[in-house]
């Protein structure tokens, strides 16, 4: 049995106690000297959690593995408490302790609350991200725009593919995907000097890759990378495994690989407002891999809405000059969402998934799911916070935990700076996710040999 003392106010005490293996891991332990020396050290771990966190406490715990969290209210004046537990918003106990059981809750993303009560008034509320991952979960991480990190605070850029780094086994992380706006100045050295630093920590540890936003152009409407290749071109990538190509030898609109338990994963980076030629190719590859699953990152996509931007939408690629009626060689000829919907995603049964960033307006997420021509569900996100959060977006990620048990994927919104969790509904939920679906029908050996039984029964050969 492994304990800790959680320290809160002068009036209640929240203790946890965690039952069973090394299965839980918190974010950012508190530095134990800066605690009171009555603070309780685990034999081999410390789960001590600063008590002015926003989120108090988030968790990881391996449901095989049959951990369970154990919270009490006490009080240090032996004066009467009353307690209430919540569990994704619905009441769970006012027992003075309640334990989560992660096999009892099951593979899931769970928001639990403690209220400690004294004198019929809440003194105390604690509020825990309990994340109880599968034996298969598997994960990737969408990066959002990084322009102001890369010019005014690369500190948080690190922050956050350090703790990708550091999760990467926790949470089985297997692809990270920039999607876009590396740098806010696409012709200056540091800003890409402070990426490069940032990234280059993923180097060699996890596949990643990055596409090309507004901002990453030294010069936007003809669209030259001079310094995006230096710093992130395909020299830094195309001696990796998971690397597949790219349409015109360079890094800008480029496919990778992933697989996990059978299940394979095409990764398709595809350039600001693409180029006719680049869907036509894009289609092309989609075809000529159809037992993947197709995620494509894009950066610009859907609008604030959820509405896929058109000709007309703030911020869309009108916005900058681009259209798609030019000539393809006019480097300005560029698709919308709508367009690149029209022309690239709808047509295929097997892309599952669309990451965007660009657009930062009310709460910084939009989603959309709408059935391709094939009748497959199409899932489509927006995640950018750099205008709707402080410091150029406060370090938010997107977390996408695929669990095949569960036939979801678990959509987390967390700030690797701020250790903190976004629990509102559009920053944490999950989708539907059922691999076979997005792939072709394969034939079956069994109906094939009954067919052939019945043809030579029935024509003596």
């Amino acid at each position: 049995m492994k304990k800790a003392l959680f320290l809160t106010s002068n009036i209640c005490i929240l203790i946890i106690l965690i039952l069973g293996i090394n299965t839980i891991n918190a974010f950012n332990p508190f530095n134990l000297a800066s605690l009171p020396s009555t603070a309780i050290k685990a034999e081999d771990s410390q789960e001590i959690i600063s008590p002015n966190e926003k989120i108090n406490a988030n968790y990881w715990i391996k449901e095989n593995e049959k951990a369970k969290l154990m919270l009490k209210c006490a009080n240090p004046n032996q004066e009467e408490i009353t307690r209430k537990w919540f569990v994704e918003a619905k009441f769970a106990s006012d027992a003075p302790f309640f334990i989560f059981d992660a096999e009892e809750y099951g593979i899931g993303s769970y928001r639990v609350i403690g209220q400690c009560y004294l004198n019929g008034l809440t003194n105390k509320t604690q509020m825990y991200n309990v994340e109880v991952i599968g034996e298969n979960d598997f994960s990737v991480i969408a990066l959002p725009d990084t322009q102001y990190y890369s010019e005014y605070y690369p500190n948080i850029f690190t922050s956050q593919t350090q703790w990708i780094k550091n999760y990467k086994d926790i949470l089985n992380i297997k692809f990270v995907s920039h999607e876009g706006d590396i740098v806010e100045v696409g012709s200056s050295t540091s800003n890409w000097e402070n990426a490069n630093t940032s990234m280059s920590i993923l180097d060699n540890i996890l596949p990643y890759a990055i596409t090309t936003g507004n901002h990453d152009y030294d010069n936007l409407p003809n669209r030259t990378t001079t310094q995006w290749d230096f710093y992130l071109g395909k020299e830094k990538f195309q001696d990796n495994l998971w690397w597949g190509g790219s349409y015109e030898g360079d890094n800008i609109n480029t496919y990778q690989f992933f697989a996990h338990g059978g299940i394979e994963f095409l990764m398709l980076h595809l350039e600001f407002c693409p180029r006719n030629q680049v869907l036509n190719w894009a289609n092309n590859l989609v075809e000529e891999n159809p037992n993947k699953i197709v995620i494509i990152t894009t950066h610009v996509y859907l609008d604030a809405f959820g509405s896929r931007t058109h000709v007309g939408t703030e911020y869309g690629c009108s916005d900058y000059g681009f259209y798609e009626n030019l000539e393809e060689t006019n480097p300005q000829n560029g698709n919308e969402g709508r367009e690149q919907w029209n022309k690239l995603i709808k047509q295929h049964k097997n892309i599952y998934l669309v990451l965007c960033g660009h657009i930062s307006e009310g709460t910084g997420t939009a989603y959309l799911k709408t059935p391709g021509i094939n009748n497959n569900e199409v899932h489509q996100m927006l995640a950018n916070y750099q205008e709707v959060e402080e410091n150029g977006g406060n370090g938010y990620l997107r977390i996408l935990r695929f669990s095949p048990q569960t036939n979801k994927v678990f959509i987390n919104t967390y700030s690797p700076y701020q250790n903190h969790f976004k629990i509102q509904n559009n920053q944490k939920f999950n989708i539907e996710f059922y691999p076979n679906e997005y792939l072709p029908i394969q034939k079956s050996k069994k109906i094939t040999s009954t067919i052939y039984k019945f043809l030579k029964i029935m024509f003596s050969f």
